[in-house]
């Protein structure tokens, strides 16, 4: 076929009871002119025969049959023989969604990409779904970055996705990097992953489930060679690290290598641990020299990983510990990346009422440290007989079954606030269930919530009867749609203990944070989100931006989720006071993020808001709505003439919630008021 647009390669080797439902699933494409390579990687079944029949009867479908060479043979074969500006990899097992191509292209040709990403479905031959988080991705989407900036952004929300099939790859820059996968291991595509997304300058990702991964008994992916697999882990390792070593990167760009490495190599260890004691021994000496050649970047790894030269078998204990339900590893990640938890683990030990005041964040997500900081705040100066411990949400994981043991049934439990409960942040649900399930005595306060449940399901009706099962059970709703669900599907078994609160940052004294002063302010500043609660999509961010610039060629883009490891206790007040005070310094900020928009209110900042997919910004705009400087728009008509009006305006606004008491109240009776 002469100039194909995409090349499609599929490795083949004894698959004939799945080989039909791939190579059927590319043939129903959108695309006129792709080719489809067969390679056929010494199949002793009928794969081979069944190549042959596809390629007789489609002209674009080319069959190899070369001697069994492995996985990584085969995609060398079939990269040699591309002739498409792209190309995709697919598993022989598995499949693609009918006339997806089309639309990879189209975006491809018109960001100029030289890598696009996909998102994909598991399934099993019985139907069932396995849960597949290392293949989930909510942050991200429709943002055209450089490979390296991407990594990082996907290894701090732990969402880095190694394998080649989720990807569409420009084929002249692919053949560019000299890459080659290794010929003699498992995971072969570990290394050539990271590193062509790494060195590309340009790629997307888009959330469209476009690759369906058959999860079968027989696979490399479900087979435990783990004493294979250990090999390929291995070799990716040290290409990696060479890489680092001579890439002329920034140092700060050049973590995200050692940060792979890192993950790699705990997976690694794992691996180790759970391999027999013969197969250990063989493998023991290998592992302890990888480990020794790490040695020269020991500053980028744990100590834990460094301990493993000297000790492998560490691992082991580990390993036993989880086996026995004693997991020790969350317990020194808690303690390396959290060390405050010590004060935690102090203050459970004292005497007194408490308050336990559980789910505060440990990442980067100011608007739920302004929460925390709000509540605390609450706590401390209307409640001062309950002394309140802290527990983030890593701690309380951690650390639940000793609160039970600690906790006495006239402490109190308040879940914090904020935009996290609903179908969307399922982990975090499900926690809070797991609370209500283990505190039957203690009165629980959720602090004001939104709550969004996407379909009305089994997850719902399952969520209803464990809060119902609860006698002290308070829930303050932070917005009218969350009221409404929650009074409407009963999950509270007593109706009075339902309650309409504004979110905690709305009732806070912004002058811990900010100082309000004639101070000039100058310029747009501009807040979106990347992740699964957006609703402007990369064509309407570019129309605003577009808009933006006609007024402030200079607009600034910032940030109300820092990208970091996280933001410690210590930390929370000084971080908040910064991202106040920027905020505080421009004529104008556009976004659609909750906190945003709350902290130009509290510094009397005028904001033009758009609502998120939960619609938190609609609902808690609606406590603010009588501030004339902060406007809520449903669409982008009348984005300029707002934008004008506010900087010809220098308007120095105050905040005032009206009501404001009578909300305070209204929250400190739930606490004051006699534990049933």
């Amino acid at each position: 076929m002469n100039n194909p647009i995409i090349s499609i390669i599929v490795p083949v080797y004894n698959v004939a009871i799945y080989l039909r439902e791939c190579v059927e699933s590319l043939l129903k494409q959108d695309i006129p002119n792709y080719e489809i390579i067969l390679v056929d990687d010494g199949s002793s079944d009928e794969s081979g025969s069944i190549c042959d029949d596809y390629s007789l009867e489609y002209d674009n479908i080319r069959v190899i049959h070369k001697t069994n060479g492995g996985l990584g043979s085969a995609r060398n074969a079939g990269i040699n023989a591309a002739n498409g500006k792209y190309i995709i990899f697919i598993d022989s097992d598995d499949y693609l969604e009918t006339n997806c191509l089309c639309k990879l292209v189209n975006i491809a040709d018109r960001d100029r990409l030289e890598i696009l990403l996909y998102g994909t479905r598991t399934f099993s031959d019985d139907g069932e779904l396995p849960q597949r988080d290392y293949y989930r991705r909510t942050k991200g989407f429709n943002i055209i970055q450089r490979g390296r900036d991407a990594i990082a952004d996907a290894q701090r929300n732990n969402e880095y996705i190694t394998s080649v099939c989720l990807r569409m790859y420009n084929l002249e820059y692919f053949r560019s990097l000299n890459l080659k996968f290794n010929e003699s291991i498992i995971h072969e595509d570990e290394d050539v992953s990271f590193l062509s997304y790494a060195q590309a300058e340009r790629t997307k990702i888009i959330p469209d489930q476009l690759y369906n991964r058959r999860h079968r008994g027989g696979s490399i992916l479900a087979t435990r060679k783990y004493y294979k697999i250990l090999e390929g882990q291995g070799y990716a390792i040290r290409q990696v690290s060479h890489f680092f070593d001579n890439c002329q990167w920034l140092i700060e760009e050049k973590k995200i290598c050692m940060k792979y490495c890192e993950i790699r190599m705990l997976v690694l260890l794992k691996l180790y641990s759970e391999l027999d004691k013969e197969e250990r021994k063989a493998n023991k000496k290998t592992l302890k020299a990888l480990l020794h050649e790490e040695k020269r970047h020991r500053q980028y790894y744990s100590p834990l990983i460094m301990l493993g030269e000297k000790i492998p078998d560490v691992f082991i204990i580990f390993n036993k510990a989880r086996n026995r339900a004693i997991n020790l590893k969350p317990l020194v990640a808690l303690v390396v990346k959290e060390p405050e938890s010590l004060i935690t683990a102090l203050a459970i030990r004292g005497t007194g009422n408490k308050i336990y005041l559980i789910g505060t964040p440990h990442h980067g997500n100011l608007g739920d440290h302004l929460i925390t900081e709000s509540e605390l705040q609450f706590f401390r100066s209307r409640i001062p007989e309950r002394k309140v411990v802290e527990c983030s949400m890593r701690f309380a994981r951690v650390f639940l079954s000793k609160i039970k043991k600690k906790i006495k049934n006239e402490d109190m439990i308040a879940i914090s606030g904020g935009g996290w409960l609903g179908s969307e942040w399922k982990v975090h649900e499900d926690f809070v269930r797991k609370i209500i399930i283990t505190f039957p005595q203690n009165r629980i306060i959720i602090m004001p919530q939104t709550a969004y449940y996407k379909n009305i399901d089994k997850y719902v009706e399952n969520g209803e009867k464990i809060y119902r099962t609860h006698h002290d059970l308070y829930f303050c709703a932070r917005e009218e749609n969350t009221y409404t669900f929650i009074s409407e599907y009963g999950f509270c078994i007593d109706k009075s203990h339902l309650l309409l609160l504004p979110d905690m940052a709305l009732l806070s004294n912004r002058y811990q944070y900010y100082e309000h002063s004639n101070h000039s302010r100058s310029g747009i500043g501009v807040c979106f989100r990347d992740d699964i609660e957006t609703l402007v999509d990369s064509n309407m961010l570019d129309r605003i931006k577009k808009i933006i610039s006609l007024l402030d060629q200079n607009y600034k883009i910032i940030e109300t989720n820092i990208q970091s490891k996280g933001i410690g206790k210590n930390q929370r007040s000084e971080v908040l006071r910064n991202k106040m005070n920027e905020i505080a310094g421009f004529k104008v900020i556009v976004t659609d993020r909750l906190h945003a928009m709350i902290m130009a209110a509290l510094t009397g900042t005028p904001c033009i808001a758009f609502d998120n997919s939960t619609h938190k910004v609609h609902g808690v705009y609606n406590w603010i709505k009588s501030l004339e400087y902060i406007h809520f728009l449903s669409n982008i008509d009348n984005l300029e003439k707002d934008i004008r009006e506010f900087l010809k305006n220098n308007t120095h606004y105050q905040y005032k919630l009206a009501r404001d008491d009578e909300y305070k109240d209204r929250l400190i009776s739930i606490f004051v008021n006699e534990v049933k």
